[in-house]
């Protein structure tokens, strides 16, 4: 094999336990290389799976990485969404907030103090009275 530019060779001893020894032995013999050259692609081998792997994971990553900015920005387009909403009954109970308050207030004005007794009675009669005939006006709008 030629060296390329800038390869450099360098002997490397390897002690092999014998297992490994017969598995790259019998992987050579089928190859019908020399056991160093073996070895060597054996090595060579690895580092393109490494780098395969890598580039694996990062296009795992950048794929989940895409899915968490879809799903973020799904959230947050529901998030402005429900404070939408809930701006929008904040508004409505405030304003029934204030139309009760202005009835508290107008019935406090309207209707006097009954003293206990027969009067109150009375009052008690007439306000309920005066209550149905209001449900009813209401029912006809």
């Amino acid at each position: 094999m030629a060296k390329s530019r800038g390869e450099h060779t360098f002997q490397i001893k390897v002690n092999l336990s014998p297992t490994l020894r017969h598995k790259v032995g019998i992987l050579a013999q089928e190859r019908r290389i020399a056991l160093g050259t073996t070895l060597r692609a054996i090595v060579e081998q690895y580092f393109v799976m490494e780098e395969q792997q890598a580039e694996e994971r990062d296009q795992v990553v950048g794929l989940v990485g895409l899915e968490m900015a879809r799903l973020e920005k799904r959230m947050q387009e529901s998030l402005v969404t429900v404070s939408e909403r809930v701006e929008t009954v904040v508004a409505m109970v405030r304003e029934v907030t204030k139309a009760v308050d202005e009835f508290a207030k107008s019935y406090f004005l309207h209707t006097p103090e009954v003293p206990t007794g027969k009067a109150q009675i009375e009052a008690v009669r007439s306000g309920l009275r005066r209550h149905e005939d209001w449900q009813k006006r209401i029912m006809q709008k």
